[in-house]
């Protein structure tokens, strides 16, 4: 049961950072696509 809850969460942690990365792109994206 432990080991489950740890693999979530670790599965959650790299989703997470997936999303971050997507945001900062994106912002990034559309920074230089007014310059």
């Amino acid at each position: 049961m432990l080991e489950d809850r740890c693999q979530k969460k670790k599965r959650h942690g790299l989703e997470v950072r997936a999303f971050f990365l997507l945001k900062e792109r994106r912002i990034a994206d559309a920074i230089t696509g007014y310059a």
